[in-house]
C-alpha cells in the first residue's frame, strides 16, 4: 500500500499563546544564566575559577549565539565578586635609565602617586630656586667659599713674606700671578734689573720664587674643586632641607606601599643630586598655562623622569576587570611604545609606554576572538609567550624585523595574571587543537554553546524571558504573549526540529527589532503575533529575489520541471540553495537512461567535476542495493546514466538518492513516474528512507511552483518519515493541505516510493522471485535478461 499523506497538524507545531500567564514580557525577570546552556555555563565558571596555569578558555558554538555576551554577563557578576587587582605603573630607573622599571601599587593608588609627583615636582620646581634666592644662602655660600680662598690666600702670603725680603713681589697680571722685582715698591724694568750688580744671585731667588708660585698655581684646581665641593655640600644640605617636608607630604599620601615609599626615597636624592635641572629651566620645561609640566614631554625635558605613567588603574571597590579586545594587534595585545621624531631620529621614553589588553586585565578576564589574534602579524605568537612565561612583554613588529631606527627602551615585564577567554568556531578550535602543539597546555577549557536546546515547558518559559531581556536591552516594546508564542515557533524552524528551540540569539534580535518597528508604527504598547509575522515575511521579501528569479525560470519554462502527467526515467528531485540571508527549495528534473551493459552506473555529474563526494557516495549506495536487491547471484549487466537536468552549479550531498534510484528503476522497468510528486530522501544499502536536510525549504520550494502553475490536489513531496518531526512548514502550505491541494508523503523504504510514484505494487521476494505484475519483478526480469545474453556472449564456442 502506499503511503497516506499527513494530515495538516503534522506539517507544524503551533504554540497556544494561553500557555503564557504574563501580560507582557515587561512581566518576566531576566534569565540568570544563559537558557539551556548548563554544560557551557558549568565549563565556564569551572575555567574562570581554577587557579591553575594553562587552564584558559576557548569558548566554541555557531556565530549569533550569542556567545559574547552571555560570558561577559556570567563573567562580570563573577568580577564583581573578587578583589580589585592592585595597579601597575612604570616609572623611570634612575639606576638604569633605559630601562624603566615596573612598580606594583595597591588598587586605586596609581592615580594617586601620579598625582602626588606632579604637585611634588610643581612644589619642588618652586622651593629649589627659593633657597637659593635668600641673603642666609648667600652668606653660607661666602663662607663656605671663604674658607677655600682663605687657603690659597695664605699660600700667596706666606710666598709675598718670602720674597719681599729678597726685593721681590707678587704681583697679579692679565694672564695671572707672577713674581717681578721692585725697588722702591715699585716693579722694576727688565733694563734696571740686568744692571743689578749680584744679578746672578737675584735670577736664582727669581727661579726660586717662580717655582714657590708655580707649585701654588698647581694647587689652583684643588681649592677650585674643594670650593664647588663646599658649594654643593652645602647646596645639597639646603636643598635635601627645603624638599624634606614636601617629600614627607608625598609619602603620607602613598603610605601604605612600600614600593611608593622606596620610589619616593630615590626620587628625593636624584633631585638633590640634580638641583642644576631645577636652577636652569630650558624654554622646552616652561610651565604651561596651569603652571604644571606638559603631560608628554620631550625626552630632553630634565622633569619627564619624575612623571609616573599609570599603565593599570583599578578602583579598590570595583572588582577585577573583564576586557574585550576586538582589535588584537600586536600593540593592543603586550601593549606599545609611542616616539616622536627629533633631529630626523625616533625617540622616546617610559612616558610613551601605552597598556596592552593583557596590562588592562590584569587580575582579571580578557575575551578575544580566536581568528582576529591568529590574523594580526605575531600577536598569537606573543600571546602564547605571555601565557608560558606568565609574564608581558612590551614587543613591536618594527624591532623583532630588525627594522626599527628609533632610540628605544627596554621597559621591565609585568606579570601575566589574566584569564584569557578566546572565542571562535568549532572548525577554528579543532584545527588549532591539531596543528598547535601548544595550543591544549595553554587552552584546557573548552566551553561549548548549544545552538538550540531541547523544547520543553521550561525552555519556552525561559524564552519568553530571553526575548523580554532583548527587548529591554535594545529599548524595544514588551511582547504579548501571542508574539512570544509566534517568536517560538520561528525558534523551532530555526533549530530545524519541533522538540528543540534555536538559540541563535542575533537572529531573535533581529526580529524583534523589526517588530518593534511595525509595532510603532501601528502604535501598540506592545509588540504582537502579527508584528512578528510582518518582520518575518519582510526578512523573506528581501532576500527573496533570488528565489523568484529561479521560481521565474521554471515558470517560463527555461528550466523544465514537469508538475503534471508521467514520464520513464525521470523524477522531480528537490535541492536547497543556501545563500546565507535565505535558503530555499529548489525543483530539479532527474533522469537516468539505461542499456545493457558491463553494470556500470555513470553519475555524469561527477564525471564533469560538478559531484561532490557525497553525492557520488549516494549513486554508489544505490549501485550496491540494485545488484543486491533484484540480481544477488549473477553479475549486474548494466550500463546506466544518471544526471540533475539543467544543473550548471555542483551537486553535493545524498539527499537525492531516493529520487535517483527512482528514476533509475523507472528506466529499467520502463514504467512511467508521476510528475506531480516531487521526492527527497537519503536511502541505506538496505533500502530504508533516512532522514535528510532543508526538508521545509524543500517542501516550500516545490509547493510555490505548482501553486504557481495551479493546485490539483493531487501534487505535494515524499520525503523521509525520519524528517516528520523536522517539519514546521508557512502557514499557506497548511492551508493547501488542509484543503486537500497538496499533500506531504512519509516514506520509511523504497518500497513506499515505487508504489506513491508508480502507482503499481512494489512487490517482495518469495522464493527467490517478485511476483508477477509488481513493479520489482518488472525490474528483475530486465536485469536477469540483461545478465543471461551477458553471460552467453562470454561464453567460448
Amino acid at each position: 500500500m502506499p503511503p497516506k499523506p499527513l494530515p495538516a497538524a503534522d506539517l507544524a507545531v503551533r504554540i497556544d499563546p494561553k500557555t503564557f500567564t504574563f501580560e507582557t514580557t515587561a512581566d518576566l525577570p531576566d534569565l540568570d544564566e544563559p537558557l539551556g546552556q548548563e554544560r557551557a555555563v558549568t565549563a565556564l565558571k569551572f575555567g574562570a575559577s581554577i587557579q591553575q596555569k594553562g587552564y584558559n578558555l576557548f569558548v566554541t558554538g555557531a556565530p549569533g549565539a550569542g556567545k559574547h555576551g552571555a560570558v561577559k554577563t556570567l563573567l562580570e557578576a563573577m568580577a564583581r565578586e573578587m578583589d580589585a587587582p592592585c595597579d601597575w605603573a612604570y616609572v623611570f630607573d634612575f639606576r638604569q635609565p633605559r630601562k624603566p622599571r615596573a612598580l606594583k601599587l595597591e588598587s586605586g593608588l596609581g592615580a594617586a602617586l601620579a598625582a602626588t609627583m606632579a604637585e611634588l615636582v610643581d612644589d619642588v620646581r618652586t622651593a629649589i630656586p627659593a633657597v637659593f634666592e635668600g641673603e642666609d644662602y648667600r652668606g653660607r655660600r661666602q663662607a663656605a667659599e671663604a674658607q677655600v680662598n682663605a687657603q690659597a690666600g695664605a699660600a700667596f702670603d706666606a710666598l709675598s713674606r718670602k720674597a719681599e725680603p729678597l726685593g721681590f713681589a707678587v704681583i697679579n697680571t692679565q694672564t695671572g700671578p707672577s713674581i717681578m722685582p721692585v725697588r722702591d715698591g715699585k716693579v722694576m724694568t727688565p733694563e734696571e734689573f740686568n744692571a743689578l750688580p749680584d744679578l746672578e744671585a737675584q735670577l736664582a731667588h727669581l727661579n726660586d720664587l717662580r717655582g714657590d708660585l708655580e707649585g701654588i698655581v698647581a694647587k689652583f684646581p684643588i681649592w677650585e674643586r674643594l670650593r664647588r665641593d663646599a658649594v654643593r655640600v652645602l647646596n645639597r644640605d639646603l636643598v635635601r632641607r627645603a624638599i624634606e617636608p614636601l617629600v614627607g607630604e608625598a609619602r603620607a599620601r602613598v603610605v601604605h606601599s612600600h614600593a611608593a615609599q622606596l620610589y619616593l626615597d630615590e626620587v628625593q636624592e636624584d633631585i638633590v643630586e640634580n638641583i642644576e635641572s631645577f636652577l636652569k629651566e630650558t624654554a622646552d620645561t616652561k610651565k604651561d598655562g596651569e603652571g604644571r609640566m606638559p603631560q608628554t614631554p620631550p625626552p630632553e625635558n630634565p622633569f619627564w623622569r619624575y612623571d609616573v605613567n599609570v599603565l593599570v588603574s583599578n578602583a579598590p571597590n570595583n572588582g577585577a576587570p573583564v576586557i574585550y579586545e576586538a582589535y588584537p594587534t600586536l600593540g593592543n595585545l603586550v601593549g606599545r611604545l609611542e616616539m616622536i621624531a627629533q633631529f630626523g631620529t625616533l625617540v622616546t621614553n617610559f612616558t610613551m609606554i601605552r597598556p596592552g589588553a593583557l596590562h588592562r586585565a590584569y587580575g582579571g578576564f580578557l575575551m578575544l576572538d580566536a581568528v582576529e589574534v591568529l590574523q594580526q602579524p605575531m600577536a598569537w605568537e606573543a600571546l602564547k609567550r605571555a601565557l608560558r612565561r606568565e609574564s608581558v612583554q612590551i614587543e613591536s613588529i618594527e624591532r623583532a624585523a630588525g627594522m626599527s631606527a628609533a632610540i628605544s627602551i627596554e621597559p621591565a615585564a609585568i606579570p601575566m595574571n589574566a584569564k584569557i577567554i578566546l572565542f571562535g568556531d568549532r572548525m577554528t578550535y579543532a584545527m588549532l587543537r591539531a596543528r598547535d602543539p601548544d595550543f591544549f597546555d595553554l587552552f584546557k577549557v573548552q566551553v561549548d554553546f548549544s545552538e538550540v536546546i531541547a523544547r520543553t515547558p521550561e525552555t519556552m518559559q525561559g524564552t519568553a524571558q530571553l526575548l523580554g531581556a532583548i527587548a529591554r536591552r535594545a529599548n524595544l516594546k514588551p511582547l504579548d504573549p501571542s508574539a512570544v508564542a509566534r517568536s517560538i515557533e520561528a525558534s523551532i524552524r530555526l533549530a530545524g526540529n519541533r522538540d528543540k528551540l534555536s538559540m541563535m540569539v542575533s537572529d531573535l534580535a533581529d526580529t524583534l527589532r523589526e517588530a518593534d518597528h511595525f509595532a510603532r508604527q501601528a502604535d501598540r504598547d506592545a509588540v504582537n503575533a502579527e508584528d512578528i509575522e510582518r518582520a518575518i515575511q519582510a526578512q523573506d521579501y528581501r532576500a527573496a529575489l533570488p528565489k523568484e528569479r529561479t521560481m521565474e525560470a521554471i515558470t517560463e519554462g527555461t528550466m523544465m520541471i514537469d508538475v503534471h502527467g508521467t514520464r520513464i526515467g525521470q523524477v522531480n528531485g528537490l535541492s536547497v540553495l543556501d545563500l546565507g540571508n535565505i535558503a530555499f527549495g529548489r525543483p530539479a528534473r532527474i533522469s537516468a537512461r539505461v542499456r545493457a551493459g558491463s553494470g556500470k552506473v555513470i553519475d555524469i555529474e561527477r564525471e564533469v567535476a560538478l559531484g561532490g563526494s557525497l553525492h557520488s557516495k549516494g549513486v554508489l549506495i544505490l549501485s550496491s542495493y540494485l545488484a543486491s536487491h533484484f540480481v544477488p547471484e549473477k553479475p549486474l549487466a548494466l550500463a546506466a546514466s544518471l544526471v540533475f537536468e539543467q544543473s550548471y552549479g555542483g551537486v553535493d550531498g545524498d539527499s537525492a538518492t531516493v529520487a535517483e534510484l527512482m528514476a533509475l528503476l523507472s528506466a529499467i522497468a520502463e514504467v512511467p513516474l508521476r510528475q506531480d510528486i516531487a521526492v527527497t530522501g537519503s536511502l541505506n544499502q538496505h533500502g530504508e528512507v533516512q532522514a535528510v536536510g532543508g526538508v521545509n525549504e524543500k517542501i516550500e520550494g516545490f509547493f510555490d511552483l505548482c501553486a504557481e502553475r495551479g493546485l490539483t490536489g493531487t501534487q505535494g513531496v515524499a520525503l523521509p518519515a525520519a524528517n516528520v518531526r523536522h517539519l514546521m512548514l508557512k502557514a499557506p502550505v497548511r492551508a493547501a493541505v488542509e484543503a486537500g491541494l497538496f499533500n506531504v508523503w512519509p516514506l520509511v523504504t523504497i518500497e513506499d516510493a515505487i508504489e506513491l510514484l508508480s502507482g503499481m505494487p512494489a512487490g517482495t521476494r518469495m522464493r527467490g522471485r517478485f511476483p508477477a505484475g509488481s513493479f520489482n519483478r518488472l525490474v528483475a526480469d530486465r536485469l536477469l535478461r540483461w545478465a543471461s545474453k551477458k553471460s552467453a556472449t562470454a561464453q567460448p564456442d
